[in-house]
């Protein structure tokens, strides 16, 4: 990807948390990463009613939207002055921010810790959405532009702009 730019979202480290026992949201979207297991071990007894993973429901691919929910249920039960810590890869991350924010949350009162995975690209042509790699370039899944994908990054709709990668050749090599 080129350089970031200011809208490049900055992830915390893991190690940097100031975590308060009892107080923080504990958003996880699986436990096979060191900084997933790092932040496990930090829990306490207090936490474990705090503390979401999304790997451990029965089915975690369809189940995204029964997680929010109870989320957002249990964010229903806290008073002023709780934090979230939300890990995962860019497209679980910045579903859970726009959840959190909605609830009542502010942006300066969520941690989001990144690992690796898919990231959204949004097709500036059409207006689709996709989950690509991390690789600068992908072809739009709905009208087949071959895309770019910039380091601009849209807070609201969480994802990466995708544009024409060359404009004589929008769907790639001339046939």
């Amino acid at each position: 990807m080129q350089d970031p730019m200011m809208s490049t979202p900055i992830y915390q480290k893991v190690a940097d948390l100031q975590l308060n026992a009892g107080t923080t949201l504990y958003v996880i979207q699986h436990t096979q990463h060191a900084d997933a297991e790092y932040l496990l071990q930090k829990l306490g007894l207090e936490d474990q009613g705090n503390l979401f993973i999304l790997a451990e429901m029965p089915n975690a691919e369809t189940d995204l939207t029964q997680y929010l929910q109870r989320i957002q249920q249990r964010l229903q039960h806290v008073s002023t002055g709780w934090h979230a810590v939300v890990f995962g890869d860019e497209a679980f991350i910045w579903r859970v921010m726009q959840t959190l924010l909605a609830t009542g949350l502010m942006a300066e009162e969520i941690s989001l810790i990144l690992s690796t995975g898919p990231r959204q690209v949004y097709c500036v042509h059409c207006g689709h959405q996709q989950l690509h790699s991390q690789q600068d370039y992908c072809d739009c899944e709905q009208c087949g532009v071959h895309l770019l994908v910039r380091s601009h990054f849209s807070r609201r709709l969480g994802a990466y702009m995708g544009v024409c990668a060359d404009a004589d050749y929008p769907h790639g090599d001339a046939a």
